[in-house]
């Protein structure tokens, strides 16, 4: 598991079990409330709802995750986004991202 910074909004990569404390304390320190984002589904297995026109869940909530952490860093808060591309993660790992950090939300979006 990596972390790599874009301002105030902490990008999680790989599927491993969760973020280490340095990662944690770094986050802390960038400022604002802590939320966490989880862009719900990911991989070739967990697609999520596939629409009659193609539209599938997986791409149109990483989607809203995005555009949310944007609006959330410029009223000042630290972002962490627990997916950034098609992978999957599973269900406990994107529950410990954000109990590490004792983040103040985290919100899945379906």
């Amino acid at each position: 598991m990596a972390i790599s910074f874009e301002g105030r909004v902490a990008i999680v990569t790989g599927s491993g079990g969760g973020i280490g404390r340095t990662h944690a304390m770094e986050i802390a320190r960038r400022g604002g409330k802590v939320v966490v984002l989880d862009a719900g589904h990911g991989g070739d297995v967990e697609t999520g709802a596939v629409g009659a026109n193609g539209l599938i869940e997986k791409d149109i909530n990483l989607r809203i995750v995005r555009r949310t952490a944007l609006e959330l860093n410029q009223r000042g808060h630290s972002v962490v986004l627990t997916r950034t591309g098609d992978y999957r993660i599973p269900r406990e790992v994107r529950g410990a991202i954000a109990n590490q950090l004792q983040a103040s939300v985290f919100v899945s979006i379906h």
